[in-house]
């Protein structure tokens, strides 16, 4: 670029001086060789002003012009000076040319860099509206993505407010279960007790069964209608403990599949739980790295903005600069048509100079005047041309200062182009992350999708696991009812159990009757032994003989009674035992269906508290959108890059 504006600068230098160094050169020859024709200063100050104003019309007048005169003062030119005055026709002809062809050649190369300028304010003018859209855009993007972060940060603080309450009932439900746990140990406690009670009215009762023998065989009629009584009430009791116990065993049953098919959903849901749970933290991950990024632009965009606005100070000390170079242009214009005028008026000068030396020469004055005449003439060009050299020095030292100044400032507009080259390869690899990212960002919407289809699969399920807990939570209701009748069935076997006593007392005062009679039968024999032994005899052999007869009726009569009783104790002790065992099993699996409840409620409450699909549906949206706006910024820019090197390139083929 240096050695393209010197050339330009050289090349403005060497047309614009041509013509008027060819003029001077022509008038300095005048000089060497006095004529007595006038017509040659008299066109060069004709001439140099219609060739400035009007350049081929100009020069096309200046020429006939140059032609009338040489053709009036031909005619009276010796012979021996006709050539001479040819020659020197010739050569202000081809000054005049060459003066309209150099001012012409300095016009276009003036107006190719005033349109180069014009070209680089409309580029900057483009890039700044540009910038402007995009700062527009970028602030847009801006508050719409603060927006996004003030809502989702609103979410989060709902979700850990959650979270807490969770957390919360969490504890309650966990004291809850170790209150259940205390209640159940002492339930197992009084379980054993009871069995231990229960162990030893088995032994009373064997005992009272030993004394019922014992009575039986000395029983009278009334208590053996009492035990046919309780045996019939003991038979109506088994007959609804049988129909109990079939109804539990039901239940039970039930009761253990639903455990079972919870077993199955609820190992399943972990397993689901586990694999969303892992999910969703890459996914979180995913967004922290998304976070980073946007901060990452975000600070690029800040470089940028800083770039722009030092781009713009540049283009306003440029604008500055070529306004400037502009009014000195016009400055210098205007010093050279002020020269142009002086240059006239001195021609002027010389022509009146001249007419006064053909005056003199007419008069025949002394030549001593004419000399000192001369060398004053020849004084005064002298200062003129040292102050045209002196002008002509300054023109040029500002010229030179203003050409470094703009190629300084060419320097620094190619550095900038290169580093906007440089930003746009940055641009173009960080373009390739953002697809990347892209990629990932398709990989796990897909992902979201297919959590979102299992999470609504798994809040079926969970649909279906609260009927089920509804279920069995009524299940439990009827199990309390059965614990209840439990209780009132363990009331009747002690209200058995005093009546058992109760007989027991009874048979102990049959006995104080037995021997109370034994007593009575002995001071009765011995009061009647004063009668005959034969009638007492006679008498006691047929008593013996009747109460024989009538033991042994009774005797096997209460053996059958006692061998039914016997069996239905027995089945009754047996089905008693058996409820004994279901109802400890039942309150196990009661206890491990509650644990099991609780545990999935507390899953189901993590999955409400790490569930955070619409959050990810969002900020995904809001990522893609980002990532197209970046696309669309990046394409611009490289269009603008490519449209200043296509510019930059034309302007190198024009230099």
């Amino acid at each position: 670029m240096n050695v393209l504006e010197k050339r330009v600068e050289n090349q403005v230098q060497f047309w614009s001086l041509l013509g008027p160094f060819l003029i001077l050169l022509s008038i300095a020859v005048l000089l060497f060789k006095v004529s007595s024709h006038w017509y040659f200063p008299l066109s060069a100050l004709i001439g140099i002003p219609l060739c400035v104003k009007w350049k081929i019309k100009g020069m096309a007048a200046a020429l006939g012009c140059l032609l009338s005169f040489s053709v009036v003062g031909y005619l009276s030119i010796d012979l021996d000076e006709q050539f001479w005055h040819v020659g020197m026709a010739l050569a202000m002809a081809f000054s005049f040319i060459v003066l309209t062809l150099s001012l012409e050649e300095v016009e276009g190369l003036v107006d190719k860099l005033q349109l180069e300028s014009q070209s680089r304010l409309d580029n900057f003018l483009r890039l700044e509206e540009k910038l402007k859209t995009m700062e527009h855009t970028w602030f847009v993007e801006k508050e719409s993505i603060q927006g996004q972060v003030i809502s989702l940060t609103n979410d989060l603080t709902q979700i850990q407010d959650e979270k807490q309450t969770f957390y919360k009932l969490a504890l309650l439900s966990k004291d809850e279960l170790s209150h259940f746990k205390s209640e159940h140990d002492k339930l197992l406690q009084e379980l054993f007790y009871k069995k231990q009670s229960i162990a030893q009215l088995n032994e009373k009762l064997h005992d009272s069964e030993m004394h019922l023998q014992e009575y039986i065989n000395t029983d009278s009629a009334s208590t053996i209608s009492k035990l046919k009584q309780n045996i019939s009430n003991l038979e109506e009791e088994k007959e609804l403990i049988d129909s109990q116990f079939q109804e539990l065993k039901k239940d039970h049953e039930h009761l253990l599949e639903v455990f079972y098919k919870s077993q199955q959903n609820e190992k399943e849901y972990l397993k689901q739980c586990e694999d969303s749970q892992k999910e969703i933290e890459s996914h979180q991950i995913l967004i922290k790295n998304f976070h980073d990024q946007y901060q990452c632009l975000e600070n690029e965009k800040n470089d940028i903005q800083s770039h722009l606005i030092s781009v713009q100070t540049q283009l306003e000390r440029t604008t500055f600069l070529i306004q400037q170079n502009e009014s000195f242009i016009q400055i210098q214009t205007h010093k050279i048509q002020q020269l142009e005028q002086l240059l006239e008026q001195r021609e002027t000068e010389i022509q009146l100079h001249a007419e006064t030396k053909i005056s003199l020469q007419n008069q025949l004055v002394g030549e001593e005047i004419l000399k000192k005449h001369g060398e004053d003439l020849k004084y005064k060009l002298e200062q003129l041309q040292t102050q045209h050299d002196q002008e002509k020095d300054t023109l040029e030292q500002q010229h030179l200062f203003q050409q470094n100044q703009l190629r300084g400032q060419l320097n620094q507009l190619m550095q900038e182009i290169d580093d906007l080259n440089s930003q746009t390869l940055n641009y173009q690899a960080q373009g390739e992350k953002i697809q990347k990212i892209q990629v990932q960002l398709q990989l796990s919407q897909e992902l979201n999708q297919e959590l979102e289809q299992d999470l609504e699969e798994l809040r079926k399920k969970l649909l279906t696991y609260k009927q089920e807990l509804d279920e069995s939570n009524q299940h439990l209701i009827e199990i309390d009812l059965l614990k209840q009748s439990k209780l009132g069935l363990e009331q009747e076997l002690g209200l058995i159990t005093e009546q058992l006593k109760q007989s027991q007392q009874e048979v102990d005062q049959l006995k104080t009757v037995e021997n109370q009679l034994i007593l009575m039968t002995e001071n009765n024999q011995l009061l009647e032994k004063t009668v005959d032994q034969l009638k007492k005899e006679f008498l006691e052999l047929q008593e013996k003989t009747s109460s024989f007869q009538l033991s042994e009726q009774h005797k096997n009569f209460t053996e059958i009674q006692f061998r039914k009783m016997e069996g239905l104790y027995l089945q009754l002790r047996k089905q008693f035992q058996e409820k004994s065992m279901v109802l400890d099993k039942t309150r196990q699996e009661l206890f491990l269906t509650q644990e099991k409840m609780t545990s999935l409620y507390k899953s189901i409450e993590e999955e409400q508290i790490f569930d955070f699909s619409e959050n990810e549906r969002f900020l995904q949206k809001d990522l893609h959108i980002l990532s197209v706006e970046y696309e669309k910024a990046i394409s611009d820019y490289k269009d603008e890059i490519d449209e200043m090197s296509d510019l930059i390139s034309i302007l190198l083929k024009q230099c």
